[in-house]
């Protein structure tokens, strides 16, 4: 009785009768809530009454009830009927995917993830597209290709800490799979993630010094850092140890740095013996110029240096000296003292600039000129004044000049950094690694039966592009024909794609596999794609051609009058009349009694008399007419029936 209900409510569903469908679901969901197949229909019923949301529900919890009972193809399509009406529902596509993988199609779990992926990149929804793709590399774990193209799709969309995170978890799996090409290919990019590992050692160094210039002092001791790692990678020890007095000048809190010096300096390479606290005092600032000249560094260490003096006017740091350039020129202390003092008096009275330069200033500057030409390596400026280049002693064009060699050096860091930098985000296109993803997958074969049962589901349900999706790629194997033939054409023609239906089925009508009563099917679904075209012609022509063989074959006959057909080919056979059946059967040892010649009656006597019929004579259907002679008794004995009785004669004489 339940399925007759079911069944019945679909009936009314596709009717129009939906108060008569919600009657017969009521009768079924009443006697259990947990019919999987009536919560559909009711999803089905909702849905033509325009309540999507109410319909996406009841599917859900059919899907639900389906699965639990392992009905896995009737559990898909509810969720194929929720996609169909959301597709950005990421959630519904994930539990998709998963319910194909139970069945058993991989390949289509696989490409329902990538519908969605599809949607959500046209749609900019970058997290959607990407948790897609995580997906279908969950699918195919042991694929590192695929994984690769995942992070270079990551790289395309600027997400660096997922792309990041997954080179790493890529490296250890192909470490384990012994897969040296990924490993080659991983290690051309993790370098690149910490922002510019191609740098030379000593191209660090500058922009470090540049970037300590500008007060980016974090920066500075960070490519100090990686110079110095460079460096005792190559076993240049004491550039390493030159390029960590450095860092301890600039920060001489830096315990890291401390203790990388001293462990170097137990390799036996001659440094210096300051600690860190007198390495501090090297680094002078101009208003305490006197203990500069009592600071000495080795001839090694001066050679190492770089000059960086910004102009006239102004030392940000005085360098060391050895005790023959003492002898040989005048006192560094005495040159910056005489040329700071000037110029904090020019600056305190607030004077105009000119053009006019003292003859002690020209003197002082070209003794300090002189003096850092003779000195090679002549150490940077650590501690720059807080006036700045810009507030130098302004005389003449100076001011200009300072400002340019400024901008000079902001654009020498900045065009480093961007030599830097730039590899470390690789420039990747997304829709070209979008596709380099797709054909990365390995795609394994599907079972054939499943799809086409799957198909021919999604076909009676209504999902005609589900079938079509399903069908795709098994229509062409001759053990599916003629169903699937017969599915794909159909799907077609419900969907309003007549030419494409004539095209597909017109050829399958030749092919010899398929026997001329299979091909009924297919003639009426070419007269109906012939009819949508308009083309009445060749749909009469189909038409009478089925009539020709099954006339009663659905509704050839209302269909080829409706096109305008006239005369129908096929005449039906006449029925021959029923045969006379008596209501009672004669006996079978009793041959049936012949019709008795008309005899003219004559006159009879005055002493003649009709005799009766005896016992002993079998009774007649048909009483005998009298007549002027009599008849004896057949001598053979009937048997009598037991189950009939005997009829007495009439006197009929009166005829």
């Amino acid at each position: 009785m339940e399925v007759d209900f079911l069944s019945k409510s679909r009936e009314y569903i596709e009717k129009g009768s939906f108060e008569k469908a919600q009657i017969a679901l009521r009768r079924v969901l009443s006697k259990d809530p947990k019919n999987a197949r009536a919560v559909e229909l009711s999803g089905d019923l909702v849905l033509k009454l325009g309540r999507n949301g109410e319909a996406i529900q009841r599917y859900e919890s059919a899907s639900d009830y389906y699965s639990n009972k392992n009905q896995y193809a009737e559990a898909i399509l509810c969720l194929e009927k929720i996609i169909r009406l959301d597709e950005s529902n990421g959630e519904i596509a994930i539990r998709l995917a998963d319910l194909y993988r139970f069945y058993g199609l991989l390949d289509r779990a696989i490409n329902t993830i990538l519908n969605l992926c599809t949607w959500a990149i046209n749609n900019k929804q970058d997290a959607q597209f990407v948790s897609g793709l995580r997906k279908v590399v969950e699918l195919q774990p042991k694929n590192l290709a695929l994984r690769f193209c995942f992070i270079k799709v990551l790289y395309a969309i600027s997400r660096l800490q997922d792309a990041e995170d997954e080179l790493k978890k890529l490296k250890s799996l192909a470490e384990e799979a012994g897969d040296k090409e990924i490993l080659e290919e991983v290690s051309k990019l993790l370098p690149q993630t910490d922002g510019g590992e191609e740098l030379d050692p000593k191209s660090r160094i500058e922009l470090g010094n540049l970037l300590y210039e500008i007060g980016s002092k974090d920066e500075a001791i960070v490519e100090f850092e990686k110079a110095v790692s460079d460096l005792i990678d190559t076993n240049d020890t004491e550039e390493a140890i030159s390029v960590l007095n450095r860092i301890v000048e600039i920060d001489p809190n830096n315990t890291d740095a401390i203790n990388k010096i001293n462990e170097l300096k137990g390799s036996g390479v001659p440094v210096e013996s300051e600690t860190a606290g007198e390495e501090t005092e090297s680094t002078v600032v101009v208003e305490t110029p006197a203990e500069t000249a009592e600071q000495v560094v080795p001839e090694s260490e001066v050679e190492e240096q770089i000059p960086t003096e910004s102009g006239e006017g102004e030392t940000e740091e005085t360098f060391p000296r050895s005790e023959k350039d003492e002898a040989s020129k005048p006192s560094v202390e005495d040159i910056i003292d005489q040329t700071v003092s000037e110029a904090n008096v020019e600056k305190e009275t607030d004077q105009p600039e000119t053009s006019e330069q003292t003859p002690g200033d020209d003197q002082a500057m070209e003794m300090f000129e002189d003096l850092g030409k003779e000195i090679e390596g002549f150490v940077a400026a650590t501690d720059t004044p807080a006036e700045g280049p810009s507030e130098k002693v302004e005389s003449g064009g100076e001011e200009t000049h300072g400002g340019t060699q400024l901008e000079g050096q902001i654009a020498d860091i900045e065009f480093l950094l961007n030599q830097a930098e730039a590899p470390s985000v690789p420039d990747f296109e997304l829709a070209q690694e979008f596709d380099a993803f797709r054909k990365a997958i390995v795609w394994k074969e599907a079972d054939i039966d499943k799809k086409l049962s799957l198909a021919k589901m999604a076909f009676d349900s209504g999902l005609y592009a589900t079938a079509l999706s399903y069908i795709v790629d098994i229509k062409g194997q001759k053990k599916t024909w003629p169903l699937s033939l017969e599915i794909n054409g159909g799907s077609l023609i419900k969907l309003g794609r007549y030419s494409e239906a004539r095209k597909v089925i017109a050829p399958a009508l030749l092919y010899e596999e398929i026997s001329e009563t299979q091909k009924m099917e297919l003639r009426y679904l070419l007269a109906s794609a012939y009819e949508g075209l308009g083309d009445f012609d060749n749909a009469l022509r189909e038409t009478e051609r089925i009539i020709s063989i099954d006339p009663h074959y659905k509704d050839v006959k209302e269909m080829y009058i409706l096109m305008g057909g006239k005369n129908i080919v096929y005449d039906e056979p006449k029925k021959e009349p029923e045969k006379f059946k008596p209501t009672h059967e004669m006996p079978v040892s009793m041959p049936a009694p012949l019709p008795e010649p008309f005899v003219q009656p004559t006159e009879m006597g005055p002493t003649e008399t009709i005799e009766e019929p005896t016992k002993e004579t079998y009774p007649t259907i048909i009483e005998e007419t009298p007549s002027t002679y009599s008849e004896k008794p057949s001598e053979k004995t009937i048997k009598k029936e037991p189950d009939v009785e005997e009829r007495k004669g009439e006197n009929i004489a009166f005829l």
